[in-house]
């Protein structure tokens, strides 16, 4: 009995077993689906459904270990993999446009991946790029731009190993923040933070070349206009390379 077994079983044996492994590979491939027009969710409320099936067994652990006080570090490893599954769900909840939920989520997120900083530097950066881009929607630019500032702080920091990943979440937070800014009417941080975006996609490839120098080209525009010539320059040249 699945119930049985969940409830019986320690927390270490429970994110190692053959159902913990299995439910977390159907959540990354429900998370990818790409379902029918008619039904664009379907597959992100199915990984939900099993998302918060977990949860419910995790805080199970958690509030046990809370209450005994046993243990610290068990304590905290239980608070890491609820984190990583409360951004996970955020980022669901987000994108199926249950922002109220996400933001419950990522709000949790943060605050068990804050002291983990930086063991944890994927979720955690990924966490707040979502909680960016979540205010940025609802048109509070002050409060996006506090969670991406933070993002950018914490990578610039460093400590922790540099993959692609990690370089792809901080190229999303320059970008989300050249919008922020934008928004706000501050145009030139706006232009900086896009030079710095685009500059990043051009050194790590995979971007669309004659979009990405559609962009470089208007951000020389605005140089130019702005007395900026050597900015302006460099990205008529860029464009140039890139096209």
């Amino acid at each position: 009995n699945k119930e049985h077994m969940e409830t019986t079983q320690t927390f270490e044996e429970y994110i190692h077993s053959a159902l913990y492994v299995q439910k977390t590979e159907e959540i990354k491939n429900l998370s990818i689906a790409v379902d029918p027009e008619a039904t664009p969710y379907k597959s992100k409320y199915a990984a939900l459904v099993v998302l918060r099936e977990i949860e419910t067994v995790l805080r199970k652990y958690l509030s046990y270990e809370e209450n005994t006080a046993t243990d610290d570090k068990q304590l905290q490893k239980i608070r890491t993999e609820l984190a990583l599954i409360q951004s996970r769900m955020g980022a669901l909840y987000i994108e199926t446009e249950e922002n109220t939920n996400g933001e419950r989520s990522l709000n949790e997120a943060v605050e068990f991946l804050a002291p983990l900083w930086p063991l944890k530097p994927k979720e955690t950066l990924n966490t707040l790029n979502n909680l960016g881009i979540l205010w940025n929607d609802r048109g509070d630019y002050t409060r996006a731009r506090e969670y991406l500032d933070k993002a950018e702080r914490l990578y610039l920091g460093g400590g922790f190993e540099k993959t692609p990943e990690i370089e792809a979440l901080h190229t999303q937070s320059l970008f989300f923040l050249a919008q922020v800014y934008g928004y706000s009417k501050d145009s030139m941080q706006s232009a900086e933070y896009c030079r710095k975006t685009l500059q990043r996609q051009l050194k790590a490839g995979g971007y669309e070349p004659v979009e990405w120098a559609t962009h470089s080209e208007g951000l020389a525009a605005y140089y130019q206009g702005e007395g900026y010539v050597g900015y302006a320059h460099q990205c008529l040249c860029a464009a140039s390379v890139a096209s």
